[in-house]
């Protein structure tokens, strides 16, 4: 996977390898993941030596997701976007009628 990424964009930058990613995954007419609008579009930071896409989600800001720039998987996207905004939410009425609280026995 990673020898045919660096074939692909050889003689590029890493930043405007960034760029065109980007746009690609970002492209509106593409018929690719949704997980991607869940996010900020990447940016380009150093993690233990590597270079890194650091995805910032746009409802958590303090939540990342760092991804290698070969890798193409949106798998741990998916699993954040589950638990940032998972399907079924509650509300404080159905937490209430589970409450046993009851003011005489504080």
């Amino acid at each position: 996977k990673k020898a045919a990424w660096e074939k692909r964009y050889s003689g590029l930058s890493e930043h405007e390898i960034l760029e065109k990613q980007t746009a690609f995954w970002y492209d509106p007419n593409r018929q690719g993941s949704e997980a991607y609008y869940h996010f900020n579009k990447p940016t380009l930071v150093v993690l233990n030596g590597k270079g890194m896409y650091r995805f910032q989600c746009i409802k958590n800001p303090s939540k990342v997701v760092h991804r290698a720039p070969y890798e193409d998987s949106t798998g741990n996207f998916n699993k954040h976007i589950k638990v940032c905004d998972p399907k079924k939410k509650g509300n404080i009425a159905e937490f209430a009628a589970g409450s046993t609280y009851s003011a005489a026995r504080f």
